[in-house]
């Protein structure tokens, strides 16, 4: 039983951290949206240092997004062992209910 608590405890952990990383998009995606309405408002011209001040923003909150994009693919792999370990806490939990019985 202490086996199935830690299992459980990694893939609580697993989850939350996905859970944390898609709400951390979401979050730089509105911000990236934000930015460049106010950019879309100035003029590269007349407002020189605010435009390009917002599009150094706007290149900064996009390479956030890359690294969690790339987080992300890197881990497939990960998703992956998370599924077995799933089917096999699943298995093992049935099978214990059965031998119990």
């Amino acid at each position: 039983m202490a086996g199935m608590n830690n299992i459980t405890k990694v893939i609580a952990s697993k989850l939350d951290r996905r859970r944390e990383d898609d709400a951390r998009f979401s979050e730089l995606e509105n911000e990236i949206s934000e930015a460049r309405q106010r950019m879309s408002a100035l003029s590269p011209t007349a407002d020189f240092a605010q435009y390009f001040k917002l599009e150094r923003r706007v290149n900064n909150l996009t390479d956030k997004c890359k690294i969690i994009i790339s987080s992300r693919k890197t881990n497939q792999p990960n998703s992956r062992k998370l599924a077995v370990a799933l089917r096999l806490t699943a298995l093992f939990v049935s099978l214990g209910r059965w031998l119990i019985l």
